[in-house]
């Protein structure tokens, strides 16, 4: 349960909502036993009356992709640099094991080359055929397209298990796009690291990302991070008992997390940092010399290629 409080003017602009405001929690004795959690956080001059649905609605706001303010952030991206990659040739992109209708875009040659080396260098290995992507998911393809077009994406209507926004992360690892990786994470971490209105994270949301991932990446460090901190806490964390224990048999620094918690009590900080820890430098992938060598990533090509004729 949340709630609000009244707090001092102070220098910065009020708004609305629980994003970068201070979270308190106490705990009251319940008469059946246990006890009920409170979290309390302060409001700011002007919003007193505010609800906490109103509260919640603003962050929701926050990092919903079709909000007023994000829909203004993105046409001024349009406006300024997608209409410049719109001119030109157009390259066929097939996605999934059977490619449709629905799995097939024309997308223009200097989009798709602006933000993902993979797809530039597929091209110019195909020598403008047809790039094909068998073992990937269209949803998660037409997210990217999304993105490329307006600088946001809308996942509401799709499966929420395994979580959306990582299966976009782990595709953006795929064409290196570090952009999209970056705005995919954004939108995970304000899903499950909101102090108030967070959203559990599942068993299987963690055994995906941890099988599909390297072990440095910022996804994976994330998800630790977060089961770091929540392990053993059933409002934050969710599955079967017997899952997560064969999850820890795997995890030795978990493990040696929570042993620490067990002797000494919780840390003083927070596993789960702030968000710039997370991402990327935007300019990573052009900058890698292996990245955007065509005849490495052409080798690969060859791969997926000779994998989908022996179908």
């Amino acid at each position: 349960m949340a709630q609000s409080s009244i707090m001092p003017p102070d220098t910065e602009p009020s708004s609305p909502g629980t994003w970068g405001k201070s979270i308190d929690e106490y705990f009251e004795p319940a008469n059946e036993g246990g006890s009920y959690r409170y979290m309390t956080f302060s409001v700011q001059n002007g919003y007193k009356n505010f609800s906490l649905d109103e509260h919640r609605l603003a962050d929701y706001k926050k990092f919903n992709p079709n909000s007023r303010h994000t829909k203004r952030a993105a046409a001024k991206f349009t406006n300024t640099q997608t209409l410049k990659l719109l001119r030109g040739k157009a390259a066929e992109v097939r996605v999934g094991p059977t490619p449709s209708q629905d799995g097939t875009w024309s997308l223009p040659v200097e989009l798709i080359s602006h933000h993902s080396p993979h797809l530039k260098a597929h091209h110019l290995w195909k020598q403008g055929g047809p790039i094909n992507l068998p073992e990937h998911d269209p949803a998660v393809f037409g997210l990217f397209v999304e993105w490329m077009y307006y600088g946001s994406y809308n996942s509401s209507t799709l499966p929420k298990h395994p979580n959306i926004n990582a299966k976009c992360w782990i595709f953006g690892d795929y064409l290196l796009c570090t952009g999209f990786k970056n705005y995919a994470l954004g939108c995970l971490f304000k899903e499950h690291a909101a102090a108030v209105f967070g959203i559990p994270v599942s068993f299987e949301d963690v055994q995906y990302v941890c099988n599909t991932t390297s072990s440095d990446s910022k996804l994976k460090r994330f998800y630790l991070d977060f089961v770091s901190d929540h392990f053993g806490d059933p409002c934050w964390l969710h599955g079967d008992m017997s899952d997560w224990e064969r999850f820890l048999q795997d995890q030795p620094e978990i493990r040696s997390v929570l042993l620490r918690k067990l002797r000494f009590g919780p840390p003083k900080e927070p596993h789960v940092k702030s968000i710039s820890m997370y991402l990327e430098p935007e300019n990573l992938a052009s900058e890698s010399p292996l990245r955007n060598d065509t005849n490495v990533a052409g080798l690969a090509v060859e791969k997926e290629e000779d994998k989908v004729s022996e179908l």
